[in-house]
């Protein structure tokens, strides 16, 4: 009899990939550049809720920042350049208020334009405020709007039209407890050129975000309250740039819906998010309005659509701890890529996310360090690269044996139109029980260029020593002709090494008579290391007699 190579049931002995093959133009999960983290004197609750580039890649923030002195938050706008180096910083506390900034935005010179709210003590009613800062930081013009009621009146949304006029949403109280949506437009001297309400004087409605498309058409979604369902319905109002209602859609069903971030691609195209009840969709629309599809999200912190219509979804994962996490949407509305990434604190979150070309800036929060008493300012940047090597990594012997000589072998296309060099790769290897202990290799060892359209192997080699599961995890990392790094593809592969074994199985009589008595002995011989615990189930099948085990295994 042939020996048998014995594997555990359920054991994988294949090749595992992390993340597929991937392939050219594929776009792959960023990779962190830099990360800026403020941790204000009160240690508190400090986020950053809107983050921007500028057109030299240079990155804004707005968001707010907790002050001990007033027992409130100071509005807070941060200037930072495309290496991560802080330019200035703005504070707005002065009058001892709840302050906030909830939206930035910013034109072809790098001026920013901030929407947000402007308390005003004793009283604390506070005020839709909108600021403008210069390329240095210093405060260009400001409004401050008090509504009729002199009540709670915020901005929440910014954006900015071609002539350089910017728009703001947000809600006014007209009078308690009730509030509308207001839209105001500016010139870009400050200038206020109209501004429009919408919904009832009892209305409990809120205009969310802003979007302006490439005629000056502004759109505004956001959450209006339905009397008969005793519910919240969501909203999207298309304005002209003049702020006359070209059209509404509202929707809404038996829980409260609310829409809360809305975008317009270069043809016109509409795309929003909406919170349906429990659900998330991200929905695009033509310019007039008409759906064209739907698809379901996650519910998570923050929606950022970009100019394109992609979608990046940002907020966290549960793990040991929480986890920073974004997702991207294409403008199909399909999910291109997740990515997490490790937290030095016990919790963070991103809840907002910005693109410039392959260039990813997210802003958020993290578990306040070392005091671990509230939140920290935090802003990351993060760059997308198009995948090179199309990679595939194999065992030599899908289930070997104790004492087998494993090669596992990788290989790599260049899938790019140049030469690539690889200067990876970094082969890690952990274990249940035991493993290779040490492997032998790569052979060729890097650096190796490899051509375009070529291909490279790579071959490490080690002797099993014990039994157990084996895991290796690799990290392709080249570096194409213009000397730009990037990391092409993470790859795991997993094998189980077992102990083998030759079985025969012999009679005393191949044809025995009735009444006779017949031995069956098994032999099971290691071919392999030592093995434990062997337990044979011997199963008799007969026609219309039956056997009678008495005794075994000896």
């Amino acid at each position: 009899m042939n020996p048998v190579r014995s594997v555990s049931a359920g054991v994988l002995a294949a090749v595992l990939l992390q993340f597929p093959a991937v392939r050219a133009g594929a776009e792959y999960p960023p990779e962190i550049q830099w990360t800026w983290t403020a941790d204000g004197a009160a240690h508190s609750d400090d986020v950053a809720l809107s983050v921007v580039f500028d057109g030299a890649g240079n990155v804004l923030a707005a968001g707010r920042e907790y002050v001990p002195s007033s027992f409130n938050y100071s509005w807070k706008v941060q200037k930072l350049n495309a290496s991560g180096l802080q330019q200035w910083t703005g504070n707005s506390n002065a009058d001892g208020g709840n302050n906030g900034a909830a939206f930035v935005a910013v034109d072809p010179s790098g001026s920013a334009y901030v929407a947000g709210t402007d308390a005003v003590p004793p009283l604390q009613n506070a005020n839709f405020a909108v600021i403008k800062y210069g390329v240095a930081g210093a405060a260009v013009w400001e409004d401050n709007y008090n509504g009729a009621a002199n009540m709670v009146d915020q901005a929440f949304g910014i954006a900015r039209d071609s002539s350089g006029a910017v728009v703001a949403v947000g809600t006014e109280v007209p009078s308690f407890p009730y509030n509308h949506w207001i839209v105001r437009k500016y010139s870009s001297t400050g200038t206020l050129q109209w501004s429009k309400t919408f919904g009832g004087l009892l209305q409990r409605d809120t205009a969310r975000a802003v979007a302006v498309d490439s005629s000056d058409n502004v759109l505004v979604c956001g959450q209006v309250y339905n009397y008969s369902g005793q519910n919240y319905d969501w909203m999207l109002l298309k304005l002209d740039s003049s702020g006359g209602l070209l059209w509404s859609l509202t929707v809404g069903g038996t829980s409260s819906d609310d829409a809360l971030a809305v975008g317009t691609d270069a043809s016109g195209s509409i795309f929003m998010v909406s919170e349906d009840g429990a659900t998330y969709h991200y929905r695009k629309y033509d310019p007039a309005g008409a759906a064209i599809w739907s698809r379901t999200l996650a519910g998570q912190s923050g929606y950022s659509v970009d100019p394109s219509g992609s979608l990046f979804v940002t907020g966290s994962v549960a793990t040991t701890k929480w986890r920073p996490a974004i997702w991207k949407y294409g403008s199909d509305g399909w999910l291109q890529w997740f990515a997490s990434y490790d937290s030095e604190t016990y919790g963070n979150t991103w809840d907002t996310a910005a693109a410039r070309g392959r260039d990813l800036v997210v802003g958020g929060h993290r578990e306040d360090l070392p005091a671990a008493t509230g939140w920290d300012w935090y802003v990351v940047k993060l760059t997308s690269t198009d995948a090179k090597f199309d990679a595939r990594m194999d065992w030599g012997i899908a289930a070997p044996l104790v004492g087998d000589v494993e090669t596992l072998v990788l290989s790599v296309t260049n899938v790019g139109s140049a030469p690539a060099l690889l200067t990876t790769p970094d082969l890690s290897v952990t274990s249940g029980t035991a493993y290779f202990p040490s492997l032998i290799g790569p052979v060729p060892a890097p650096p190796v260029t490899v051509p375009a359209g070529g291909s490279a192997f790579f071959t490490w080699s080690a002797t099993c020593t014990a039994r157990g599961s084996v895991w290796v995890s690799l990290t392709l990392t080249g570096v194409d002709a213009t000397t730009t790094a990037w990391v092409t593809a993470r790859l795991v592969t997993t094998a189980f090494v077992d102990s083998g074994l030759a079985a025969a199985v012999s009679v005393s009589t191949t044809t025995p008579a009735v009444g006779q008595w017949v031995t069956v002995r098994l032999t099971a011989t290691a071919t392999g290391g030592a093995v434990n615990g062997l337990a044979p189930d011997l199963g008799l099948l007969s026609g219309g007699g039956s056997y009678t085990v008495i005794a075994g295994p000896t």
